[in-house]
């Protein structure tokens, strides 16, 4: 497994065919992310992380803050909420799996830091 560097993993895209990355390439490109898993949704590949939910008005900011990006990317990740927990789950289905945009929308996901944001509610 490829070592965390100081480089993003937007880096290393460029080293991968365009379109759907493989599962090997994905897996090369998990630790440039901070706790994301690569799960199987739908018969294909799919970047997934759970969040540990931080309070309703934390996770709202932090959606809002999300929405602006994705509104410009025009790339929307599949999001799930409960009392405790918040999973996101990036996949690009129209290219058969995980791609690099999903990979650059984790990595925009891990930049927002949900538990900042909490923490300055109190």
């Amino acid at each position: 497994m490829a070592e965390k560097d100081d480089c993003s993993c937007q880096d290393h895209l460029a080293e991968f065919k365009p379109g759907a990355l493989k599962e090997q390439e994905a897996v090369a490109l998990l630790p440039y992310l901070d706790e994301w898993l690569l799960i199987e949704k739908n018969g294909l590949l799919a970047l997934e992380k759970t969040y540990k939910s931080m309070g309703l008005s934390a996770v709202a900011r932090w959606l809002l803050a999300l929405d602006e990006f994705v509104q410009k990317e025009r790339h929307h990740p599949d999001i799930y909420l409960n009392g405790q927990h918040m999973q996101v789950l990036w996949q690009t289905k129209a290219c058969g799996g995980v791609t690099g945009m999903d990979f650059k929308m984790a990595e925009y996901c891990d930049s927002l830091n949900l538990y900042a944001l909490a923490d300055n509610n109190s």
